[in-house]
């Protein structure tokens, strides 16, 4: 029972006084005076608090895993260009850092638009990366009529982008500076966010959501385009148990990365697109494909494959949960997003860590800390 219902902001919650006061003979007869019985009363306990939503199960035998992923991060910005080597068309597309599922189909219609601007006709097009970009990218272009395979050494579920939370939200990536460079990002949230909301359902694990967050919003949402989702919201204090605190809620996207990315494999199979397995250790390796156009979504291995140093690792690290039934996003101590298959707990950002087994002592530190968000403070103390 992770669930507790606030009495106010002076004392502890009603659920750990009673649990405190249940046990034992003296707790029972306590209980039986008010003309109540143990199992009533910590089954009403367990509700949230009239108009707070509810608190997550954060007890030890709700945890499935701990996982670990590496935000691909590139410096200054994401590369997306086109350039002519040895005759061959190199499109690049790499450096989402944690925005790798956000940016996924504006970045594919730009890659589309760069090569039938450079005049390809429908050809042979080999995919580097089986992520998100690298399948979207085989998608959209598959649809133009090219026939395209997908070089990877590794496909759902078992990429950077399976890893990954899911929200909407452009984090830790960089566009370039200038307006131009502003106006593309734009045209691509705009692009990746109409494409996902035709999407919204079970089949593909894409829903709306309201996220939750401490503070001003500004920082949250300033980077996506103008009027791209519903109006802010505003709170003086935050539908949560715990210490009252302002903040903020806007409605947003969710894609669940077990249900989007296989089902997104089968589209692209379904297109007649193929897989081969192949790990790239060098551009001279990667000429020698056949295919005379390239597209290079390799995240964090273009760093290594295109020497290019901008490209640096950044460790993410998860806690999975059992399903509950929480109905929205927060961040707040950390982030919790629960999605079908799991509530996620994040996350950490430790940069030059390229390691994917998870650390269980700092995966214990993020389940607390986003536990601590709901936990009031003592003698009623208010966290901001």
């Amino acid at each position: 029972m992770g669930r507790s219902m606030h009495l106010g902001h002076t004392g502890p919650t009603r659920r750990s006084f009673l649990l405190t006061a249940g046990r034992g003979v003296v707790g029972s007869a306590l209980l039986a005076g008010m003309g109540m019985s143990v199992s009533r009363v910590l089954a009403q306990a367990t509700q949230p608090a009239l108009g707070l939503l509810p608190t997550p199960d954060f007890s030890s035998g709700q945890v499935l895993r701990y996982v670990a992923g590496i935000r691909p991060y590139r410096e200054k910005s994401i590369r997306l260009e086109l350039e002519q080597i040895e005759g061959r068309v190199l499109v690049h597309n790499y450096g989402h850092g944690g925005g790798g599922i956000t940016m996924a189909p504006g970045c594919a219609e730009e890659v589309r638009q760069m090569i039938a601007q450079a005049g390809v006709m429908p050809t042979e097009v080999a995919v580097l990366g089986g992520g998100v970009n690298g399948m979207t990218c085989a998608h959209d272009l598959l649809q133009l009529g090219h026939h395209v395979t997908i070089y990877s050494d590794k496909l759902t579920p078992h990429t950077t982008s399976d890893v990954a939370g899911g929200q909407f939200s452009p984090s830790f990536i960089r566009f370039g500076e200038g307006d131009e460079a502003k106006a593309r990002a734009d045209r691509m949230m705009i692009a990746s966010y109409r494409r996902y909301s035709r999407l919204l359902g079970d089949e593909w694990g894409v829903y709306e959501r309201d996220n939750y967050g401490v503070g001003d919003p500004h920082g949250s949402t300033s980077r996506l385009p103008a009027g791209l989702l519903p109006p802010v919201k505003r709170f003086d204090r935050l539908p949560f148990e715990g210490d009252p605190r302002p903040g903020y809620m806007y409605r947003t996207l969710l894609i669940t990365p077990p249900i989007y990315l296989p089902r997104l494999l089968k589209e692209i199979k379904s297109l007649g697109g193929r897989t081969v397995r192949r790990k790239f250790s060098s551009l001279r390796r990667v000429m020698k494909l056949r295919e005379k156009v390239i597209v290079n979504c390799l995240g964090l291995g273009a760093g290594k494959v295109m020497q290019d140093p901008a490209v640096i690792p950044f460790r993410g690290q998860l806690v999975h949960l059992k399903p509950q039934d929480l109905p929205y996003l927060l961040v707040g101590n950390g982030y919790i997003f629960p999605r079908p298959d799991a509530v996620v707990l994040g996350g950490t950002m430790e940069r030059g860590v390229t390691s994917t087994k998870p650390d269980k002592a700092r995966c214990e530190k993020i389940i607390e800390r986003n536990r601590s968000f709901f936990i009031p403070s003592p003698l009623g103390s208010v966290r901001q």
